[in-house]
């Protein structure tokens, strides 16, 4: 389960966390196919942070891209590697 919240009135909008600063950097999610996913989310408008390519961790990832949601959080679409698929 994955709670989202905000406060009655709105907030700002996010910032990222600076790198000597303790916080949530992103969220990740797994999917299918990130390029046919990014597809998606970009005809549908949606901020682009970077765009898919392989995974730094091929044992783990194969591919991952970086989007922002409506409120400027960071989030990683993540698509596992063939050997961890199942």
């Amino acid at each position: 389960m994955l709670e989202v919240f905000a406060p009655p009135g709105g907030a700002s909008r996010a910032v990222d966390v600076p790198d000597d600063t303790a916080g949530v950097r992103h969220l990740t999610f797994h999917f299918d196919n990130v390029d046919e996913t990014f597809v998606r989310l970009e005809k549908a408008g949606v901020e682009i942070k970077e765009r898919p390519r392989f995974a730094v961790h091929s044992e783990m990832l194969n591919k991952i891209a970086f989007v922002r949601d409506p409120d400027g959080i960071m989030v990683e679409l993540a698509e596992r590697s063939q050997n961890r698929q199942g």
